[in-house]
């Protein structure tokens, strides 16, 4: 069959309804090949064909031309995207019918068609080939009759006889030509087609009967009226286009007018003309054919909406198919990344059991198959264990107990036992492999369930403790022959038991004291985070209040006392400080946090500030910088800069003359590390060569009399000595009494790959631009913390809302808007905690989010880690400095883009 079966195009059912009943005959083809494709019930009811023979059937079939003229007429058509030709057809039954077909392409199911639309007209054919005919026999007749005229005329004087039969001739022939003449007029005026005439103004000097049926008009409202005066506008802007060309070349063919009847209502036709000119060319009128094309039109826009339904349809289908792909690409992206990280988890799962130094096997018990086997339990056995059931694994090595040599029994196997969901641990297992090496094993039998709690497998693990069992039998035998040999050695073993006891005893009591000492350790960590919580709420206020004082009218002695109280306060903060990091030394809570530092510039801060410091004392100071320190190191810098201010602090506190010096030297590199020594040397007081090894004890100060000289805790060597050590360095002094002394510490750092710029963050003084005040909640039960707050605002311009618990808090976030909320922890009715965990669900809810600091006194590294983590932005410890909180809140508000 040459054409496509009709059950299998896919056409949308809309589009198959509107083929189906069309009263049009219409056909689809396919223009490469000629063949038909469909063809509705009209078309089948017109040739003759049923739709089965015509899918079988060539275009070229009931087409008089031949198969390459219509091949190249579909051609066009499809390149013309549209086109009307006249045909001549064949039915089925062998009658010829004239035809005039309108094609144009269409696409269904992803294959480019040629549609046709056929109109039958072969009775207009007929009419004009009629009107044609008649035209001729007149014209011959009017021919002939002038040429008997003339022969008449001139045989007149000769034939005065006959003169009267020949005027009755005459007579009959002009009867018969008036006879002729009234038919041709009512062939023209009742033709299916519209005629009409056109002077050279384009006014209608003639017009037919059909068309007038058409216009809805008499023939004396038309005749003398333009043409254009009965067309569209659309239809006007054509015809005066086309119409002075028409004069001047003679004819015009299918030009498509829209009439305006009577009853203004609209009707399509399709004009073709020809000019009648006199004998000397002059244009005297036109001759047009109108054709009613309203069928033609309607199919059209059918064919249009049809179009554009089908559009429509296909425009749904793949949005719907694009939404679904897109579905099914983030499923499969998903389900890729399940995959993957599977793949990663049982490559991690592979390699640690595939380097284990016992053997493991897993045996399902529906299929009664090794499901896994690692590397040592294939060396162990000695065969490939893949896939291979358990009755053949137990055939094919002897099994039997080590002490008895009898065959083990099945049902004590650890691995039998773990099939049926029990425990099992043995020690005597005699193993013989095929190749007869024997092995004693320790095998461990464990049941595998799975989430439905229902066993699926057994996991056993064994060793081959053959070299252990024979030393153990080697002891047991020496000891028999010493004992054999040395009876005397039982009252000694005696006596080692009974030390042996003594020692166990030893050992208990000294776990016990470890215990004792750990929970007094943890005691000691909790009672000096919550001293340091209750030691800085009234430091937050003295140190807030001082800070404070600074921006009112003080006098120089009022100044004084103030910056005595700030220092002191400041001394008071450090020594808290110094405790807390001794405790989170002691309980092992300090974790370095590696970044990129510029030592070039780390070294010009400290020279910046200590030459100031150092200048208030008269000293000199000084920085050295070796040749092969790297520009950029990886460390922890807060703990690098702690042990050296803490090295440079009692540098500048033990020297009262001469100078100080800080010097960076690069001692060995190791591959992308370096190790460096940071030194500080003074020409201050010295220390005494038996007091060296005290400096690095915990509250240990040399001179401990009522009357010293030097204040301090006795903690700043012993903090930097652990520090130090965290970051694989040592330290270590030299020093000459009354001379001066050097402390070395060494740390073990890493250099970046590629040494790269880093950019330098420099104070510059910056104009903030003119804006509202910020809205911030200050969420505060201490009436001297909300006393400090309120004034730090009043002085930075922010409008301050003071809530006094958490519950107030909930409710004044609920009314207002704010730009951020400086949150106290600990506090009455509800913590600072909760009341965070409250404002994140809420904004969970409307996509905002406002920034949560919290002000705190705990100072501990978990206590700011939790803040983060209950999601809070920021944290700071109290006292509260003013210039760290005005840092911080700019850097979390709008203030943020104007630094």
């Amino acid at each position: 069959m040459n054409g496509i079966d009709a059950n299998t195009l896919n056409y949308d059912s809309l589009y198959n309804s509107l083929f189906r009943n069309s009263h049009s005959i219409m056909f689809l083809v396919d223009w490469k090949t000629g063949n038909f494709i469909d063809a509705n019930d009209a078309a089948c009811n017109f040739y003759g064909y049923c739709l089965r023979e015509f899918l079988a059937m060539h275009i070229g079939q009931i087409n008089t031309l031949t198969i390459e003229e219509v091949l190249g007429e579909m051609q066009e058509a499809n390149r013309k995207k549209k086109g009307k030709f006249r045909f001549k057809h064949r039915l089925k039954n062998g009658e010829f019918r004239h035809v005039e077909v309108y094609s144009g392409p269409i696409s269904l199911n992803n294959k480019n068609l040629l549609y046709s639309i056929v109109h039958d007209i072969t009775e207009q054919v007929k009419a004009e080939e009629e009107i044609i005919k008649l035209n001729k026999t007149l014209e011959n007749t009017v021919l002939e009759r002038t040429r008997e005229l003339q022969e008449t005329n001139g045989m007149l004087e000769e034939t005065n006889i006959s003169l009267e039969e020949e005027i009755s001739e005459r007579m009959k022939v002009e009867e018969a030509l008036h006879q002729s003449m009234q038919e041709i007029r009512d062939l023209y005026e009742n033709a299916p087609c519209g005629y009409h005439s056109l002077d050279r103004n384009g006014k209608i000097i003639r017009i037919n009967d059909t068309e007038l049926k058409w216009l809805g008009y008499t023939r004396e409202e038309v005749i003398g009226q333009k043409y254009s005066d009965f067309i569209t506008p659309e239809s006007k802007l054509i015809f005066e286009m086309n119409y002075p060309e028409y004069i001047k070349r003679g004819w015009v063919k299918d030009l498509e007018f829209i009439l305006i009847r009577k009853d203004n209502s609209l009707f399509p036709v399709l004009v073709s003309g020809s000019a009648v000119c006199d004998q000397h060319g002059t244009y005297l009128m036109s001759r047009s054919s109108v054709y009613d094309i309203s069928q033609r039109k309607e199919a059209e826009n059918k064919l249009k909406q049809l179009n554009s339904e089908l559009e429509e349809i296909v425009a749904y289908r793949t949005y719907s198919l694009e939404e679904t792909n897109a579905i099914l690409e983030e499923e499969i992206a998903e389900r890729t990344r399940i995959e993957n990280d599977l793949a990663n988890k049982n490559q991690i799962m592979d390699t640690l059991l595939n380097n284990l130094n016992v053997g493991v096997l897993m045996i399902e018990i529906s299929s009664g198959k090794t499901i896994f086997t690692n590397k040592r339990a294939k060396q162990l056995l000695g065969c490939d264990l893949d896939n291979i059931r358990i009755e053949e694994l137990l055939d094919d090595y002897s099994v039997y107990k080590s002490n008895t040599n009898e065959p083990y029994p099945r049902e004590e196997m650890p691995i039998i036992g773990g099939m049926r969901g029990e425990r099992r641990h043995v020690d005597d297992m005699v193993i013989v492999r095929p190749d007869g090496r024997s092995m004693l094993l320790e095998v461990f039998g464990t049941p595998v369930a799975n989430t439905a709690g229902q066993i699926v497998a057994s996991l056993v693990s064994f060793e081959d403790i053959t070299h252990r069992k024979q030393a153990e039998d080697s002891i047991r035998n020496l000891n028999a022959q010493l004992l054999t040999t040395n009876a005397r050695l039982e009252e000694t073993n005696t006596l080692l038991e009974e030390e042996i006891q003594e020692h166990y005893e030893v050992e208990a009591q000294l776990l016990k004291a470890k215990e004792e000492a750990d929970s007094a350790n943890k005691a000691k960590s909790q009672f000096l985070a919550n001293m340091s919580h209750e030691i800085r709420t009234p430091m937050n206020g003295i140190i807030g209040m001082t800070d404070l004082l600074k921006f009112t009218n003080l006098t120089d002695e009022q100044k004084h006392m103030l910056a005595t109280i700030r220092s002191s306060s400041t001394l008071l903060l450090n020594i808290i400080n110094d405790i807390l990091d001794l405790s989170k030394i002691d309980a092992g809570k300090v974790e370095l946090c590696p970044e990129y530092v510029d030592v070039k510039n780390l070294i010009q801060n400290k020279f910046n500030l200590l030459r100031a410091v150092s200048k208030t004392k008269g000293l000199d100071f000084e920085v050295s910088l070796g040749e092969n320190v790297p520009k950029e190191i990886i460390v922890d810098k807060t703990r690098l800069i702690q042990v050296i201010n803490n090295l440079l602090g009692n540098a500048i506190k033990f020297t009262e003359t001469g100078k100080i010096s800080l010097s960076f030297k690069m001692i060995k590199s190791i591959k992308n590390k370096v190790l460096l020594m940071i030194s500080v040397s003074d020409t201050g007081i010295g220390i005494k060569e038996e007091d060296i090894p005290k400096l690095f004890n915990y509250f240990t100060q040399l001179d401990t009399s009522f009357s010293k000289r030097f204040q301090g805790t006795g903690l700043g060597l012993a903090i930097s000595k652990r520090l130090v050590e965290l970051m694989g360095g040592e330290i270590f002094v030299e020093s000459n009494f009354g001379k001066g002394s050097t402390f070395y510490f060494t740390c073990l750092v890493e250099v970046p790959e590629h040494q790269s710029k880093f950019d330098i963050i420099c104070d510059k003084s910056i104009e903030e631009k003119s804006m509202l005040p910020l809205n911030i909640l200050l969420v505060e039960d201490d009436f001297v913390s909300q006393l400090i707050i309120k004034q730090i605002s009043k002085l930075k311009g922010w409008h301050l809302t003071v809530a006094s618990n958490g519950i107030e808090a909930i409710e004044f976030y609920e009314s207002n808007s704010f730009d951020l909320i400086l949150m106290d922890i600990q506090m009455p009715r509800m913590s600072g905690y909760e009341v965070t965990k409250a404002i994140r669900k809420r904004e969970s809810i409307t996509a905002d989010h406002t920034p949560i600091i919290a002000t705190t006194a705990y100072a501990m590294s978990s206590d700011k880690e939790k803040c983060l983590s209950m999601g809070m932005d920021d944290y700071i410890s109290k006292p509260i400095d003013i210039r760290k909180l005005s840092t911080m809140i700019k850097k979390h508000t709008r203030l943020e883009n104007d630094l």
